[in-house]
């Protein structure tokens, strides 16, 4: 006789955020931001349905780090695609994960940044202001 027992799955915890705001030369800006102070280990971007790049920041990366979409910085490491700009109605999404295995996920669209104003932060499927995503993270956290 077997008896059979319902497996469920777990998630790691979302102790990491990511946010993106436009940069003044028009790039996507990556918000980083780990809420335990865990190192970074990977960030996943994705570009429409065909383009995904992944990113290994250096040992040691954690807390407050920003870096742009497309030219992220030199020391750290990128394999997959080069990623295309971002058209028009097109999606794009992000893949936070920690040392730790915290992660987090943000999508948007060229839409979305589109809309926003100079400083905004899209983040937790919003625009926040400045100061508004620096409390969204605390809260988080």
């Amino acid at each position: 006789m077997f008896v059979l027992l319902p497996v469920a799955g777990c998630s790691p915890p979302q102790r990491d955020i990511v946010g993106v705001r436009v940069g003044e030369d028009g790039e996507p800006v990556l918000m980083l931001r780990s809420c335990d102070g865990s190192d970074f280990e990977r960030v996943e971007i994705f570009v429409g349905p065909d383009s995904m790049a992944h990113l290994t920041p250096p040992e040691g990366t954690h807390g407050r780090v920003d870096i742009r979409m497309f030219h992220p910085p030199t020391d750290w490491r990128s394999t997959g695609d080069s990623l295309p700009p971002l058209a028009a109605g097109e999606r794009a999404w992000v893949d936070l994960r920690s040392s730790d295995i915290a992660y987090s996920v943000l999508h948007f669209t060229a839409d979305d940044l589109a809309r926003m104003a100079p400083g905004e932060v899209w983040a937790g499927e919003e625009l926040h202001s400045p100061a508004g995503f620096e409390a969204y993270v605390r809260d988080a956290c």
